[in-house]
């Protein structure tokens, strides 16, 4: 889960992926059949268009011109979806019609629509892409293999375009994500520069979970808190990166702290947030003394306040039968998303 992966030792992971709630399927009424192009995800074509901006998930807005564009359509599918309620559509004061950003890219996902001008969502990376490439089928085979030859930019792309498919985060990250690392990690014992190729693939894994993290369409006006990190003197980033991007696509304000946090700044982070859960991404060993202290002065006071508390990662997993009863040690990010599915759920 949270802490899954080690950039030492790469253990097996184990996906509680669902299929029958796996691939988001697209809402009646929009087909692929009514978009042009070539008949790959993200074919390259070109036509004459102002000089993309940077991507703002937030702020960003498009007309249905614009949008049409991107994903290869008439401007007149575009205003009918709006009209028929698939896609939320705002008014400027002038009456012209402008769809946001993460709206945009929400109507994507859920009608499984090809993007056809990735360079105007401000996604390069998409437009590195060969056309064969089917996102929605990732697999940790093709991404070891563009993670082994140095195509960062495909790599990331890959990653990106599996997302945007309706592709769920937690099957994303159990599963090509894991398998892809794993096997640096298998590699690095016994070749010759095999912890190099493994910073570097882990790297591009970082900078793929970054990108993805700004598609996921800001939460709600009220959506539970969810915030975390690893602990004090554990250095990996990836795992609570990974952890924080599942939680947000649920729904949750995610804060994620980041490596090597001391119990003082989850505890003012809590203080500040009012989190609904807190997460701890523990893939280096914890000691017993810095576990101890990790229960004492972390995990019982926030069971005193109700706040659900997760845990995961080989770290964790050492301590299984020592957490207190009301801890969740979870084995998979599909755990995670459940469980913050869970909790959006029972949001007021």
């Amino acid at each position: 889960m949270l802490g899954l992966i080690s950039f030492e030792t790469f253990e097996t992971f184990k996906s509680f992926y669902d299929p029958s709630a796996g691939k988001i399927h697209p809402l009646e009424g929009v087909t692929r059949k009514e978009q042009s192009g070539r008949a790959g995800p993200y074919p390259a074509r070109r036509q004459p268009h102002p000089e993309p901006a940077p991507l703002a998930v937030q702020t960003r807005t498009f007309s249905p011109k614009e949008l049409a564009v991107v994903l290869g359509v008439s401007e007149s599918s575009i205003k009918r979806w709006g009209d028929a309620g698939l896609i939320d559509v705002t008014r400027t004061a002038g009456g012209h019609r402008r769809i946001v950003m993460h709206e945009a890219l929400r109507f994507i996902r859920r009608q499984d629509m090809r993007i056809l001008r990735p360079d105007l969502l401000g996604l390069p990376d998409l437009e590195n892409l060969p056309p064969e490439a089917r996102a929605g089928d990732l697999t940790a085979d093709a991404l070891f293999e563009l993670l082994r030859a140095g195509r960062a930019a495909q790599a990331r792309g890959l990653v990106a375009a599996a997302y945007l498919d309706g592709t769920p985060l937690a099957h994303l990250f159990d599963g090509p994500v894991a398998g892809a690392l794993e096997r640096f990690g298998e590699r690095w014992t016994h070749e010759e520069g095999g912890i190099f190729h493994e910073h570097v693939a882990t790297n591009v894994c970082i900078e793929a979970v970054g990108q993805v993290r700004l598609l996921i369409p800001p939460p709600e006006e009220g959506a539970p808190v969810a915030l975390g990190g690893a602990p004090e003197g554990d250095p990996y980033l990836l795992p609570t990166l990974m952890a924080a991007a599942v939680l947000a696509d649920a729904g949750l304000d995610a804060v994620n702290l980041g490596a090597h946090t001391p119990v003082s700044a989850l505890q003012h982070a809590v203080a500040a947030h009012a989190p609904r859960l807190v997460w701890l991404a523990c893939t280096a060993p914890l000691s017993e003394r810095a576990h101890e202290a990790l229960v004492q002065d972390l995990v019982v006071p926030l069971g005193a306040q109700s706040i659900e508390v997760v845990v995961g990662g080989r770290g964790a997993e050492a301590h299984q039968d020592a957490w207190p009863a009301s801890v969740r040690v979870l084995g998979s990010m599909a755990a995670l998303a459940a469980l913050a599915t869970e909790l959006t759920a029972a949001a007021p």
